[in-house]
């Protein structure tokens, strides 16, 4: 990979292989690529072989994403941002921000966005995590309770 200024550091990464027996619109989609997601929300797939940006899209300045993680693998990733955690002075006053976190849901190939969830706690009261894993959006709680949602059925709301 060449050099890159600070803006476009990798903050996380999954490997894609092209999947057996489809067919694909462009002769470079048959080799590996890296699914990349810089510090500034950029998300990348980036030729494994050549370090060449395939693809690239922006997702969003009002939250920080970090981490990148298979929804359905080789298909879907769910890109989770940081957790919201609000001000310090907030923190100190007892209140906190209404939104966790935001789960960003893309198709692989081409990048096509599914959507993009608000982890809101006025809807899941004491969340304190959520991920997406195989179509099951996973819900922890302060209580240590754990719910599992389908994520179509979401969609389909």
């Amino acid at each position: 990979m060449p050099k890159c200024s600070k803006s476009e550091k990798i903050e996380d990464a999954l490997l894609w292989e092209c999947p057996v027996g489809d067919i694909l619109p462009d002769p470079s989609d048959y080799k590996s690529s890296l699914i990349a997601l810089t510090a500034h929300n950029w998300l990348l797939r980036i030729s494994a072989t050549t370090g060449e940006v395939l693809e690239k899209i922006y997702l969003a300045s009002y939250c920080k994403f970090r981490y990148l993680s298979w929804d359905t693998p080789q298909e879907v990733i769910a890109v989770k941002s940081a957790q919201n955690k609000g001000s310090a002075a907030a923190r100190q006053a007892g209140t906190s921000p209404p939104v966790l976190l935001y789960l960003a849901v893309f198709r692989v190939l081409p990048f096509s966005l599914v959507g993009i969830l608000e982890i809101n706690k006025k809807v899941f009261e004491n969340v304190t995590d959520a991920t997406l894993s195989h179509g099951i959006l996973i819900v922890m709680y302060s209580s240590g309770l754990v719910r599992l949602y389908s994520f179509q059925a979401i969609i389909e709301q």
